[in-house]
């Protein structure tokens, strides 16, 4: 029969090695966040060009930062997101930092975000003919990839190494390079949005083979949060919907982050009202955010 203190150090060593197996399984399977990883991976809060500054002041600091941590640790490793590191990072960022008090110079400051389980985020830093809209479920860490269209008034200003040439459409841009926050210009509005509520719009490119009149909401409207950038969205009519055209290199949309009518209808209902919805250009990447 074993003595006590040789019948405690094999249970030591047993609750050990579960322990250990239980965290090499969370790792594996992207659920694994250090406890000092607040500490040891946020960026500095003292460079002021460092647009990842995780300042949460006042907000439970720690908590927010393991939040953001894990969030990080659970949805950027997936493949379809190799390329957009840098897009969905900012999202989380905001998700984590406004998802109980919106904290932006715009009409939404100071409210919830109320669906916090799917964010929408579009890579426009990718060219079209590559799927560069994502939806995120935060809750399994699924992410979905699709192509979106950019809007036509955003082909000016072309970087050269993006420049399309369409034929007798002349030549396109493979990612937007042109911003207004004015209506009636066909370009895309950057930054952050809440999806607003579903409706059926008459719009041919809406329907994509659901015919109008037959009760299908084939658009969502957004809400943009960031005064001088996209408060304009609604009143202008930037909206989610779906576009068959999403990925031909030369289609454009009149500003809207179109989506393949597959993942429109699959998802519509699930991120409509109240989810954030967030729109990444190389305007980001030269200026900070607004909120």
């Amino acid at each position: 029969m074993l003595s006590n203190p040789r019948l405690t150090l094999i249970m030591a060593l047993l609750t050990l090695s579960v322990t250990s197996m239980a965290t090499e399984l969370r790792r594996q399977n992207g659920f694994y966040t250090p406890s000092n990883w607040y500490d040891t991976q946020r960026p500095s809060q003292t460079n002021p060009n460092n647009l990842f500054n995780y300042d949460f002041s006042g907000r439970n600091a720690a908590q927010l930062g393991r939040e953001m941590g894990s969030l990080e640790s659970r949805i950027l490793n997936h493949p379809d997101l190799a390329q957009s590191q840098d897009a969905v990072r900012r999202a989380l960022e905001f998700y984590v930092q406004n998802r109980d008090g919106i904290r932006c110079d715009g009409p939404k400051n100071g409210e919830r975000i109320e669906n916090q389980r799917f964010i929408v985020v579009t890579d426009y830093t990718l060219p079209n003919t590559e799927k560069r809209q994502f939806v995120i479920d935060l809750l399994l860490g699924e992410v979905h990839a699709t192509y979106s269209a950019h809007g036509y008034g955003s082909n000016y200003n072309c970087p050269a190494e993006h420049i399309i040439n369409c034929g007798g459409d002349g030549q396109k841009c493979a990612v937007p390079a042109t911003f207004t926050n004015e209506c009636n210009e066909g370009t895309t509005l950057t930054g952050f949005f809440l999806t607003g509520e579903s409706y059926e719009s008459d719009e041919e490119n809406f329907n994509a083979g659901r015919p109008a009149g037959a009760g299908n909401h084939n658009a969502v409207r957004l809400e943009g949060l960031q005064n001088g950038v996209n408060e304009t969205a609604r009143d202008c009519g930037k909206v989610w919907h779906t576009g068959a055209y999403s990925g031909n290199a030369c289609s454009n949309s009149a500003g809207c982050p179109t989506t393949e009518p597959e993942m429109f209808w699959e998802f519509r209902d699930l991120i409509k009202d109240g989810a954030l919805f967030y729109n990444h250009t190389f305007q980001e990447e030269r200026e900070p955010s607004h909120c």
